[in-house]
């Protein structure tokens, strides 16, 4: 029969076991026996601008949880992403600004008691480009030459995705590619109206956008459209401008006051008494553009409204021969 000493025993020897296991952490990664640091991440992989937490478990076979603090900073390669407290064991660090590609995510623990850091093994993230839409938006639906006024294109992250988007968007009247305009700070495109007037007849257009995507964005997967209104100039009077057998205008001296409209713009006939087509464009040297009538017939006559206030007209013959005239709208 067991004495009371020897039940006393016991009870001491149980009091103590239960005490030590209540004085023990968590074993670490396949019950390592030293202190040691483990990261992990919310989703991976992720999305350019997708919120990523990144995590940090401490593992210390001699402290309980709640005695393991401190701080732990976060790094992506050598880029500090972020330093956080470290509380009952564990740090969290939310995150939007992963780019696309491989990323090396460790986590260094620096004890509150004092002591070396410990440094986690690395974590790779992979981050892919995100998804975007592009939508199109006129400022002005109906035009007339000359009226300020913007066609804008918007890029847009697909979610879980965000952020801004850079790169260029094209720009297609009709089905056919008209211009390229660069993504500016708040992911937007804008075409200006002006830069439709010198190179469409009076009527109704599609134009369509296209983005182009860059390192982090992909290009959209989205076709949009609007219509957009030209409107010819009507006031009068018209100025004519008549070109004679050898292709170069009949007024001298080469400066010519064209008649006056609201908005600014010029209404101009030109008449061709070549015996052979001529071809005109304008612009500025080095930037021609090819006027709305395009190709003239001889003894035909076209006219256009032109919503500039000046620009130098270029006339060539079949023989390509270049004859220049400065033209000014007042």
């Amino acid at each position: 029969m067991p004495t009371p000493s020897t039940g006393r025993s016991k009870l001491v020897a149980a009091i103590a076991a239960l005490l030590l296991v209540g004085s023990v952490a968590v074993a670490g990664p396949a019950g390592a026996s030293v202190p040691s640091v483990v990261v992990t991440s919310s989703v991976n992989p992720a999305v350019v601008g997708q919120r990523i937490v990144l995590k940090a478990t401490v593992f210390d076979p001699s402290l309980p949880a709640a005695a393991i603090t401190g701080t732990a900073a976060f790094s992506d390669g050598p880029v500090l992403l972020g330093t956080v407290a470290v509380v009952n064991a564990k740090a969290s660090l939310p995150t939007k600004a992963l780019r696309a590609g491989s990323h090396s995510i460790t986590a260094s623990f620096t004890p509150t008691a004092g002591g070396p850091a410990i440094d986690s093994a690395v974590l790779v993230e992979t981050v892919n480009p995100s998804d975007t839409t592009i939508t199109l938006a006129t400022s002005r639906p109906i035009a007339n030459y000359g009226n300020a006024g913007n066609i804008t294109a918007t890029i847009k992250a697909v979610a879980p995705g965000a952020g801004v988007a850079t790169g260029t968007v094209d720009f297609a009247v009709d089905g056919g590619y008209f211009i390229t305009e660069p993504v500016g700070a708040t992911g937007r495109a804008v075409l200006p109206l002006a830069e439709l007037f010198p190179s469409l007849y009076p009527g109704t257009y599609t134009i369509t956008a296209t983005y182009s995507g860059d390192a982090d964005y992909n290009p959209s997967n989205t076709v949009t459209s609007i219509a957009q209104t030209i409107v010819g100039l009507s006031a009068t009077p018209i100025s004519t401008i008549t070109l004679n057998a050898s292709g170069l205008p009949v007024f001298n001296p080469r400066t010519f006051t064209l008649s006056s409209v609201s908005p600014i713009g010029c209404n101009v006939t030109i008449t061709n008494n070549t015996p052979t087509t001529q071809l005109l464009a304008y612009g500025t040297p080095g930037s021609w553009k090819r006027l709305p009538f395009g190709s003239i017939p001889p003894g035909a006559s076209r006219g256009v409204g032109v919503g500039i206030g000046n620009f130098t007209g270029y006339f060539t013959t079949v023989a390509n021969t270049a004859n220049y005239v400065t033209l000014n709208c007042r």
